[in-house]
């Protein structure tokens, strides 16, 4: 029994029965063409993974579970569960809110339509991950600069293109060696009015 994003990407995530596949360290883990991100929003994990089953585990930062108001906007501030593809990379302004780069990996949901979510550092993503909690963002993804870079060497590596999908939670499925065709998408589901208004 095959189970969750695997539909999306060709990668699986197996049954206790299959062979597992252990996270190999951030710094041993090597992108091929293909790989993928997966955002775990519910434990504040993301996994970068390759179509040969390996991956590496990463903490991220996501949207906090309220309304905000931002840049003229009011909305529900939740990371929302998505299939996405980046399809550029702007470089904002603000160098607290996008870190010491502005680098800012924009989310197409669905491959198609342009949002104001995307991927990117912060000033202060140490202390961010530091804390308990792990939903401090307005929506997007944070991460580590070392990891952003991945990231972006990934859309590069992939023809510039960077698949991604967030959902919440895993189902307590075990990663997978197997690389096989369209399964289906097998997640748990929340509250899914969660969207930031599309970028015009």
């Amino acid at each position: 029994m095959l189970h969750l994003f695997g539909a999306l990407f060709g990668i699986v995530l197996a049954t206790a029965t299959a062979p597992q596949t252990q996270a190999i360290p951030l710094s041993q883990w090597v992108p091929q063409s293909g790989a993928v991100f997966l955002v775990d929003t519910k434990d504040a994990v993301g996994y970068l993974i390759n179509t040969d089953g390996s991956y590496t585990a990463v903490p991220v930062i996501l949207g906090q579970n309220k309304s905000v108001h931002y840049l003229g906007r009011t909305y529900l501030a939740t990371t929302p569960e998505a299939s996405w593809v980046v399809k550029e990379v702007d470089e904002q302004g603000d160098r607290i809110t996008f870190g010491k780069d502005g680098t800012f990996l924009r989310l197409y949901k669905n491959g198609t339509t342009s949002t104001s979510y995307g991927i990117h550092t912060h000033a202060y993503i140490d202390t961010m991950l530091a804390s308990d909690s792990k939903y401090y963002s307005l929506g997007c993804i944070l991460v580590t600069k070392n990891v952003l870079d991945i990231l972006q060497n990934m859309y590069e590596i992939n023809g510039e293109a960077l698949h991604v999908v967030t959902v919440f939670g895993l189902n307590g499925e075990k990663m997978s060696k197997r690389v096989a065709g369209p399964q289906t998408i097998e997640k748990t589901s929340r509250n899914n009015s969660m969207e930031v208004p599309v970028k015009g």
